[in-house]
């Protein structure tokens, strides 16, 4: 005797589909980091070999950012490691809890609540780290710029460096946007996953004698 199916609403329908894309990002993004910081020695070494061997100003402000990066990447090796397998694990619970809840297995709620905890952990742990990264690439960003400007040029400078701090401001409010964003998803389905009528679906009814299933 077969059983009537149930109907997925479609608010559950989105969450799902939105919590897999997120997770299928979330692996190429893991799966990125970790390569790019086991190659990130061989590349920064490369790179130096590369640099200028002059002594004006040019060459020796582009060996200093070289070095600052390297020192930047050699101390948070580590770290970095630690993120990139949390995002990971983050985002395979959020594509296999998509996937199953998509299809109403019981084990795909667990899944895909667990995930949106763990996520909202992850997101509150990486904002430091992502404010750091901005910070490095600004400062490298504006040596390079001033760089090329003459001592003198006051006006220029003041306007370079009003530029930089318009830039670094819209870098931080997107990073914000971003982790607001993915933060409120997160709470919002684990808020939707939770509610009674949603969480019937995944219960499964007791098995009827005689009856096959």
């Amino acid at each position: 005797m077969n059983s009537t199916p149930v109907a997925r609403p479609g608010g559950l329908t989105a969450v799902c589909i939105l919590a897999i894309v997120l997770g299928a990002l979330g692996m190429l993004t893991g799966l990125s980091a970790i390569v790019i910081s086991a190659v990130q020695g061989p590349l920064q070494n490369l790179v130096d070999q590369m640099q200028p061997d002059g002594d004006d100003e040019a060459a020796q402000l582009q060996r200093q950012m070289s070095a600052e990066s390297r020192q930047f990447a050699e101390r948070h090796f580590v770290r970095n490691i630690v993120l990139a397998v949390v995002r990971l694990v983050v985002a395979g619970g959020l594509l296999a809890g998509g996937i199953l809840a998509f299809r109403l297995r019981p084990a795909g709620r667990k899944v895909i609540l667990f995930a949106f905890i763990a996520g909202i952990g992850f997101e509150l742990c990486q904002i430091w780290p992502m404010i750091e990264a901005a910070q490095l690439t600004q400062k490298i960003m504006g040596a390079q710029q001033f760089g090329g400007l003459e001592d003198g040029d006051e006006k220029s400078q003041a306007l370079m460096r009003v530029m930089m701090k318009a830039i670094a401001a819209m870098q931080v409010a997107m990073l914000a946007a971003m982790v607001l964003t993915k933060m409120s998803f997160y709470g919002f389905g684990w808020w939707y996953v939770t509610r009674p009528r949603i969480a019937s679906l995944f219960v499964r009814p007791a098995a009827v004698e005689g009856e096959w299933r």
